[in-house]
């Protein structure tokens, strides 16, 4: 009897578990404007959100969050499918109040962006002015992502900072791209040409807004981002 209800409590916390993982799958998938942007604002505390737009990138639909903290501005990337971060990056607009009059030379520059990033390989490090002032730019590589920061050479300060993935494997299925969608549109009007084409999601399905210009005729398409599929069709003089 005792092996029974232990049998039955082991099967009972497995069928929970399974429960919750595929709740925490479902969860990841951003389907919405205001979830993406609750995900960066939990990622950037006591920040504000001054944009957020819902974009194609490689034919996967991706959140751009941008945010403002202080004197910073993030920009924040995340994949709509399973709400990974692609792209991080933020620039501090108050560049030259760093407190510090060193002056660093580039190879002083290496070694901060090396610390900044462990275990990274710096591709290139280069030299520019900036109103006046030295800029330095480090490019590095680190796993599948890359890296650019800036710094100011007069203060040694880290005034900007980003980083994206790289590896193209990893992107996986997603929806058609904006090209093919438009090509699927001028399939249905000959001589037309392309004045708009936007990703966006309507009751949380992905779809193309095109529209095009022919002979004088506005149409207006409704493309379904993942089967490519006319969804509405429009004309207007």
């Amino acid at each position: 009897m005792k092996k029974t209800i232990t049998s039955l409590c082991i099967l009972a916390c497995m069928a929970v578990s399974v429960l919750f993982a595929d709740s925490n799958a479902y969860a990841k998938k951003i389907t919405s404007v205001n979830q993406a942007q609750k995900k960066a604002l939990n990622e950037v505390k006591n920040s504000v959100v001054t944009d957020t737009e819902l974009d194609n990138e490689d034919g996967q639909a991706v959140y751009e969050i941008s945010l403002l903290k202080g004197t910073r501005e993030y920009d924040i990337v995340y994949r709509a499918k399973d709400g990974k971060k692609v792209k991080y990056s933020w620039e501090d607009n108050d560049i030259y109040s760093s407190g510090n009059n060193k002056t660093m030379s580039k190879n002083e520059c290496k070694k901060l962006a090396l610390k900044k990033v462990k275990k990274a390989t710096v591709i290139s490090l280069t030299e520019k002015i900036d109103d006046g002032f030295t800029v330095y730019k480090v490019t590095l590589k680190k796993g599948n992502k890359k890296y650019k920061l800036e710094y100011l050479a007069e203060g040694r300060k880290l005034i900007e900072y980003e980083w994206e993935l790289t590896k193209k494997a990893d992107s996986g299925k997603g929806y058609i791209s904006g090209k093919k969608a438009q090509e699927i549109a001028l399939a249905k009007v000959t001589g037309g040409q392309v004045v708009k084409c936007k990703l966006e999601t309507d009751d949380g399905i992905p779809e193309y807004e095109i529209e095009i210009l022919a002979d004088g005729i506005e149409y207006e398409f409704t493309i379904h981002a993942e089967s490519g599929k006319i969804l509405e069709m429009e004309a207007d003089d």
